[in-house]
């Protein structure tokens, strides 16, 4: 049994002894969305209206968790703690990859949770998903694991008047996905990829310095030609 203490800024977490009739084992998730967090027992916080987690396995932890936000200035972070099973070897014998580069806004870790299953070293992962910032490094920088790997994306971004936000967090067994994405990996043989997407729709284009330019210059010659009609 893991537990993860969370203060007055938290929650708590326990984590499941992993179920070895899977490959993959989901021991824990957050959601930190601007300050509220989403959470799994033993002081649940089930997650909002705004999310849609239908086709999301929290046995596994496979599949898609999508959330939808209206204006307003976010900062967004999904956390997933999962044990690859492997061929029964233990937790703490994974080590994690980054992939492509991050994309405007957003952030990203990959570290031991935080109750240091390979002492000395310890992780902070979930100290930063409670902070609210991820510090974009695998590990501490220099060290690379094995050990328990959790994995963590976010998000900054505002939303104006007018817009949505859908976000989207994906983690998949099958293939690597296009773009920025983070690995973890099993001995075994087993991997599990993480990746997120921000989409905001209803923005208002805003016309290029040519457009405005050309918008100018029309807008000019018809005075120009109203003032000579006026003056005929």
């Amino acid at each position: 049994m893991k537990t993860l203490l969370f203060t007055a800024f938290a929650v708590i977490l326990l984590s499941a002894t992993p179920v070895l009739a899977d490959n993959f084992q989901l021991n824990d998730w957050v959601f930190n969305v601007s300050g509220t967090f989403y959470n799994p027992a033993p002081n649940p916080n089930p997650l909002s209206s705004e999310f849609d987690a239908s086709a999301f396995n929290f046995t596994t932890g496979l599949g898609p968790i999508q959330l939808t936000l209206g204006p307003g200035s976010y900062s967004v972070i999904g956390y997933f703690d999962h044990d690859i099973v492997g061929l029964n070897n233990g937790v703490a014998n994974e080590t994690g990859s980054v992939h492509g580069i991050a994309a405007a806004g957003q952030s990203w870790e990959i570290d031991d949770p935080g109750y240091g299953n390979m002492p000395p070293y310890v992780g902070n992962l979930v100290d930063n998903v409670v902070a609210g910032s991820l510090d974009n490094q695998l590990f501490d920088g220099t060290y690379t694991g094995p050990d328990d790997v959790a994995m963590a994306l976010g998000w900054a971004f505002i939303v104006n008047s007018g817009e949505t936000a859908h976000l989207r967090f994906d983690i998949t067994s099958t293939a690597a996905p296009s773009g920025f994405y983070l690995q973890q990996t099993d001995p075994g043989g087993l991997d599990l990829y993480f990746s997120s997407s921000l989409d905001i729709t209803g923005q208002t284009d805003v016309p290029e310095p040519g457009a405005w330019i050309l918008l100018a210059t029309v807008a000019g010659l018809l005075s120009l030609g109203k003032l000579k009609r006026t003056a005929s």
